[in-house]
């Protein structure tokens, strides 16, 4: 498993923090309210796609083994949609500039990719994932040292973005197109489930998905609209380097649910979750460490990232831990998808959500960025907490669990802040 959660960490992973990643740079020659448009419109882009798939993504990995002929209608009816309101966005554009008209189309673009992606997480091909990642990467990573020799505005950037994400979405949708075309070859006679019924039990989850982003966002929204666009540019620069957690969580996520689905009895087994715990910690700390690193580095030679403030290794190791926090609420929605449960997703994702937009408006406006990362943090265990109460009523052998990872996140952000100190003290 640890060979295919690094594949998918440096694939899926990569692509979704090369985008937060590049902030720095940027912060180079865009203004912090400029660095502000462009984090709203990676952040509200990301909405867009459980909008576009209605979160089907889940069935499409579940289903493409067993049922690939409701997977491949499925897939294509995604594919068309996002496909149309790519070309509304388009017409939006021709109009004037507008961040929400870019939003849709790069979450639009990201909607198809990211279905292409969840049918070769259930085949688990990680090479056409790792792939079609590499693909992106290379010519986002291209567009972003571009903008950064001849310093393009921030209009420049997103254009050529939406172009970039619409030419990868292109390739994922053919690669995964001849997946399934084989797949349906080799389908045995008699599928156990229709496109109903696969689209119902996925859409079910879409509340989820939806208060999840509204929490695990509302600390760039709330910090924009409060403190303003400045401060979130400011704000973003340390939730970059936070962020690089998520290259090691973002592999779980991905390699989770299917070996959950496999062998529910291992991920209840205490000694094997706290190996994996201390494992999966110990790779967060270390990419955190990295971050705390090039920050140094840069303060003693070329200063690139001086726009972060004082506060912002803080701000670091409150997002790094919030980021590897997730992975419980990923391991007890692992346990409710394998079981096709997902009736009781809503109301515990409407608790968790509602709880976590009070509680981070309050501490926005009280404590400001610090305040947002602290926030960030607390909407990520607040899901674990509901999610494990859901998942121990379908699967009650997952209840004992959430005091062991619960303890973790605990150490792990003494750890960290400790690690943030010491870099304050250099």
């Amino acid at each position: 498993m640890l060979r295919l959660i690094l594949t998918y960490a440096s694939s899926n992973g990569l692509s979704r923090a090369l985008v937060f990643l590049a902030v720095p740079l940027l912060s180079n020659f865009l203004e912090a309210t400029d660095l502000g448009i462009y984090t709203l419109t990676q952040t509200v882009s990301q909405l867009i796609v459980p909008l576009i798939t209605f979160n089907t993504g889940i069935a499409l990995m579940r289903e493409i083994i067993d049922n690939p002929r409701p997977v491949d209608l499925l897939f294509q009816w995604i594919t068309l949609f996002a496909v149309l309101i790519i070309a509304l966005g388009a017409v939006f554009l021709q109009i004037s500039f507008s961040w929400v008209a870019i939003a849709l189309i790069i979450g639009s673009a990201e909607a198809i990719q990211s279905s292409a992606v969840a049918i070769f997480q259930g085949k688990e091909q990680a090479g056409h994932i790792f792939g079609v990642a590499l693909f992106r990467n290379l010519m986002f990573g291209t567009t972003v040292a571009v903008a950064y020799i001849h310093k393009f505005d921030v209009k420049t950037l997103l254009f050529v973005q939406a172009a970039v994400y619409c030419i990868s979405a292109v390739a994922a949708f053919i690669l995964a197109r001849r997946l399934v075309r084989r797949s349906l070859v080799d389908a045995a006679k008699g599928e156990k489930i229709g496109l109903k019924a696969m689209f119902l039990y996925s859409a079910l989850t879409l509340p989820h998905t939806a208060f999840l982003w509204l929490s695990a966002s509302s600390d760039r929204l709330l910090l924009g609209a409060i403190r303003g666009k400045g401060a979130l540019g400011e704000y973003a620069i340390a939730f970059t380097f936070g962020q690089i957690a998520l290259l090691v969580t973002s592999g779980v996520a991905m390699a989770l649910p299917p070996r959950v689905a496999r062998d529910p009895e291992n991920w209840t087994n205490q000694a094997f979750l706290r190996r994996f715990t201390l494992l999966t910690g110990a790779a967060c700390l270390a990419a955190h460490l990295f971050a705390l690193v090039v920050i140094y580095v840069d303060r003693l030679t070329i200063h690139q990232f001086s726009k972060m403030t004082s506060d912002g290794v803080y701000i670091i190791a409150i997002i790094s831990t919030a980021a590897f926090s997730s992975i419980m609420y990923v391991l007890y929605a692992s346990f409710l998808f394998h079981h096709r449960s997902t009736s009781k997703l809503p109301m515990a994702a409407t608790l968790a959500g509602l709880t976590n937009l009070v509680s981070m408006s309050g501490m926005v406006y009280a404590f400001g960025a610090v305040g947002a990362a602290a926030g960030l943090l607390i909407s990520y265990l607040s899901f674990g907490f509901f999610y494990s109460r859901v998942a121990a009523a379908v699967h009650p052998e997952s209840r004992g669990t959430f005091p062991l990872l619960g303890g973790g996140v605990v150490v792990y952000l003494l750890v960290a802040l400790g690690l943030s100190k010491l870099m304050s003290m250099l």
